[in-house]
């Protein structure tokens, strides 16, 4: 009985890594938070919506990947246009899900 009480800790606590580590994956490198509207920029580095407008305002106008050296500038009139990462935003759907699903559970409650 300890042993298998000790597996399922185990187990438990690599869920717990694994959901960290996915939870990072997808978190904006420039807000921190997890991608909202996330858009992909021809690097292929992907980022908040807000977030790539922000940049490019407090830029005259212009964004440029954070995470590169910089040399592909992005129009802030041409950020509407850069593609949804849709890979992305599913999986952050996904975690949040899970995420409100852990809550209601952890509360006793049942849908």
């Amino acid at each position: 009985m300890h042993l298998q009480n000790s597996m399922a800790s185990n187990n438990n606590n690599s869920d717990g890594e694994l959901r960290e580590q996915i939870e990072d994956n997808i978190r904006c490198c420039l807000c921190l938070e997890m991608f909202d509207d996330p858009r992909m920029l021809p690097c292929s580095h992907t980022f908040c919506f807000k977030c790539l407008k922000q940049l490019a305002a407090n830029n005259r106008g212009k964004a440029r990947c954070p995470l590169r050296d910089g040399k592909e500038d992005i129009k802030e009139n041409k950020i509407d246009s850069l593609p949804i990462n849709r890979n992305v935003r599913d999986i952050v759907e996904l975690v949040k899900q899970n995420k409100s699903k852990t809550i209601i559970e952890f509360k006793g409650y049942r849908k």
